[in-house]
């Protein structure tokens, strides 16, 4: 199966189809084929990440902790001083980010997802954020917690000046996800296939 082929979806199917659908394709690759498609990602950020730091001075990246077979972008900052992971501390309220390197000790969220153990919090200038689905307008699907949103709506209404980049499998790409009121668009998204959408030139918050 292909990626032109993995991308299809029922007609008319609503968010909770689409969403197990495409989890449900990437729990079914193989090893091989995540690890290549991972490793082609990663190219591309890295690209897009070294081009664009040229250019900018950010200090905090906020990455995630990799779960269900999204793609780990770890790798591509390993050598960056200033990383931060997510926390989910309340169903309904916005993620905090707490500073993170390799070895720190970790705990777990209240989802279980593996967190740094110290107190302080940071707020990342760029922010990467995984996607299970994307269309070319750079609106997301996620999990359906709304974390992201209300993270990335919290910071705007605050004057946040950073940047979204959302990461998927260019499988996951739709034409038009059709967002809903509450939707906040990424502003760079990239995926195996190269840099899908990039306006992080013209982000004016």
């Amino acid at each position: 199966m292909n990626d032109e082929t993995r991308t299809i979806v029922p007609d008319g199917a609503d968010r909770a189809t689409i969403r197990r659908h495409f989890l449900r394709l990437r729990r079914e690759l193989s090893r091989e084929d995540w690890q290549a498609k991972n490793a082609a990602l990663c190219a591309h950020l890295a690209q897009w990440w070294t081009q664009w730091g040229a250019r900018r001075t950010p200090r905090w990246v906020g990455l995630y902790w990799p779960m269900k077979g999204e793609p780990d972008v770890r790798p591509v900052f390993a050598a960056w001083r200033w990383r931060a992971l997510p926390a989910a501390v309340a169903p309904h309220a916005p993620l905090v980010f707490r500073p993170w390197q390799d070895g720190a000790p970790m705990i777990d969220d209240c989802y279980g997802i593996p967190t740094p153990e110290c107190a302080e919090t940071v707020c990342p200038e760029v922010l990467i954020v995984p996607l299970v689905a994307f269309d070319r307008r750079g609106y997301r699907l996620g999990y359906g917690g709304g974390f992201y949103d209300r993270t990335l709506a919290a910071w705007r209404a605050e004057g946040w000046q950073g940047i979204a980049v959302g990461v998927g499998f260019a499988f996951a790409a739709l034409p038009d996800l059709h967002p809903e009121a509450h939707d906040v668009a990424m502003d760079v998204v990239v995926s195996d296939a190269g840099v899908v959408l990039d306006r992080s030139e013209g982000v004016r918050r």
